[in-house]
């Protein structure tokens, strides 16, 4: 499924594993780009109650703005898009109320 339309790939430190507290798998979390417009994509992708609504997250934070974000419940996955040409982002997410992301600065350009 691509949501956003276009061509995305894979970036630098783009993916964390959501774990519950017991280290169990909940999800993953990944940062896409597409370098043809400069857009950011968060997407975060349920491992467990995967066809069952429940709460998922996904977060995108460029410099100099505020976090966008897709929150709510969801069978599969979130998913949340921002332009962030020349730009750094911070991205995170989480399933069922697990969290995990990068809050540091990276991915700038």
């Amino acid at each position: 499924n691509n949501d956003f339309g276009g061509n995305w790939a894979s970036t630098t430190d783009g993916h964390r594993t959501i774990n519950n507290l017991s280290g169990a798998k909940m999800g993953d979390v990944y940062l896409m780009y597409n370098s043809a417009t400069g857009d950011n994509c968060v997407a975060t992708i349920k491992a467990v109650d995967v066809g069952t609504a429940t709460h998922v997250y996904a977060g995108l934070l460029v410099q100099g703005g505020s976090w966008k974000t897709q929150n709510g419940n969801y069978k599969y996955y979130a998913a949340v898009k921002a332009n962030a040409t020349d730009k750094c982002v911070q991205y995170d997410g989480d399933v069922e109320y697990y969290a995990a992301g990068r809050y540091t600065w990276g991915n700038c350009g």
